[in-house]
């Protein structure tokens, strides 16, 4: 981490896996920063054939050098389409 950066949330996109539920999007949130960020909002937004799903959570906490794993639930194949999972904002506390 870089502690000169208050808060840094990033994304990263893991393995997309088939499940009962549909296909399962694993996306790990890592901030790069040195301070705590708060109320993460992490957007995953899959387009296919003009076509947007949209899915948003949250993480309350995600303290400096630290990393939260999510799972996007999306009924339709990611592959056959673009997506796109990214941070829409953050507070400090």
């Amino acid at each position: 981490s870089d502690p000169s950066v208050q808060a840094a949330p990033i994304v990263q996109l893991g393995e997309i896996t088939r499940s009962a539920a549909g296909y399962e999007v694993a996306v790990e949130v890592r901030n790069v920063g040195g301070l705590t960020a708060s109320e993460v909002r992490v957007r995953a937004e899959l387009t296919i054939d003009g076509e947007a799903t949209e899915a948003d959570q949250t993480i309350d906490f995600l303290a400096g050098d630290d990393a939260e794993h999510l799972t996007y639930v999306f009924s339709d194949d990611p592959a056959e389409g673009e997506l796109v999972v990214e941070v829409t904002g953050y507070s400090t506390p």
